[in-house]
């Protein structure tokens, strides 16, 4: 029999700052079919936030961290990721400012986020895509969402995330 490998790959360092330790992503279980990863923030930062390993520095959107980990799939199946739990603080004013960034001609360049917070949920997957013949999702969970129309701040210390995924049964083991 053959079993479906989930490979996990935490992702050490962010792109834009060093990691925290204090932040982190661990597998808590593993079965056919599903995996359950507890997504924890790091102790709150000189503003007061949680903070975590990488940070989203995207012109006109504020810089909101995040914990990315990646799940390998099965080649030939279907999967969902859902948050299963973690409560959020809402706080007002003293909004994280947006990222500027102006072009060689000196023109400011932004992205405008839509009505709501942004982004629109605290986990944000990306893909499928094919690394080394391998189906993989990056998983994005963010510390905080923000509505600048309310002038809101959602902030979470953390949650599960549930992958669950299908793929032929001869691939899975009993």
């Amino acid at each position: 029999m053959f079993r479906v490998f989930v490979y996990l790959i935490l992702a050490a360092a962010g792109v834009f700052q060093v990691a925290n330790a204090s932040a982190g992503v661990e597998i808590l279980d593993e079965r056919n079919g599903r995996i359950v990863v507890d997504v924890r923030f790091g102790v709150p930062g000189p503003t007061g936030l949680p903070t975590a390993s990488s940070q989203l520095g995207t012109p006109g959107l504020p810089p909101l961290g995040y914990e990315r980990f990646y799940v390998a799939l099965p080649a030939d199946g279907s999967f969902r990721v859902t948050r299963i739990d973690g409560l959020p603080r809402d706080r007002r004013g003293n909004l994280p400012a947006p990222v500027e960034n102006h072009d060689k001609r000196g023109i400011l360049q932004t992205e405008a986020p839509g009505p709501g917070f942004y982004p629109e949920n605290p986990i944000v997957v990306t893909g499928p895509f094919t690394f080394r013949k391998t189906k993989v999702i990056a998983v994005d969970c963010y510390v905080s969402q923000v509505d600048r129309a309310e002038g809101v701040e959602r902030v979470w210390q953390g949650y599960r995330v549930e992958v669950s995924y299908t793929a032929h049964r001869e691939f899975l083991s009993a």
